[in-house]
């Protein structure tokens, strides 16, 4: 009796779990893409002003290049949602 309850009780767990994780995940997700998507425009809109007023502050130039580099580099896809054993 006890076996078949720990069973049925872990499989309702899991499925739970899951579709938990998933929205945590999704919302975890969204609020980190928000997060880059200001400082993408941050550093897009001070390089434009930067450029405009010619100012002869190169270090501040490299330093929001590399702001967007790093940017352009961050995951746009998840590869755990791509593998099915991770499911499991």
């Amino acid at each position: 009796f006890y076996d078949s309850g720990y069973e049925d009780g872990h499989a309702h767990g899991r499925i739970h779990g899951l579709i938990e994780g998933r929205a945590l995940g999704r919302e975890k997700g969204f609020e980190m893409w928000e997060e880059l998507a200001f400082y993408d425009g941050f550093a897009r809109t001070w390089l434009s002003i930067y450029r405009t007023l010619d100012r002869g502050d190169d270090r501040a130039v490299r330093h929001i290049q590399h702001l967007l580099e790093l940017i352009s580099q961050f995951p746009r896809v998840n590869p755990s949602a791509a593998d099915p054993s991770s499911e499991l």
